[in-house]
């Protein structure tokens, strides 16, 4: 049975507080800036989102709660 996996590229890593709110791109630029603490949160809600499986993503800090902005990848 194949590993499922997801693929999360972060922009330019900061040590600023989340904002729990980010942007996600099917494009893997990764330009712009992205807290750590975001970039946790969003990995650990990929694992209750199964339409992340086998996509890849960039993430930056942006407008959009991360559950609605992960339901459209």
């Amino acid at each position: 049975e194949p590993l499922a996996w997801t693929v999360v590229c972060p922009g330019g890593l900061t040590e600023e507080s989340s904002t729990g709110h980010c942007r996600i791109s099917s494009e893997l630029h990764g330009e712009g800036r992205t807290s750590r603490e975001l970039v946790a949160q969003v990995l650990v809600a990929c694992l209750d989102q199964p339409n992340t499986i086998g996509k890849s993503f960039s993430l930056l800090d942006g407008e959009m709660p991360i559950e609605q902005a992960l339901s459209s990848v």
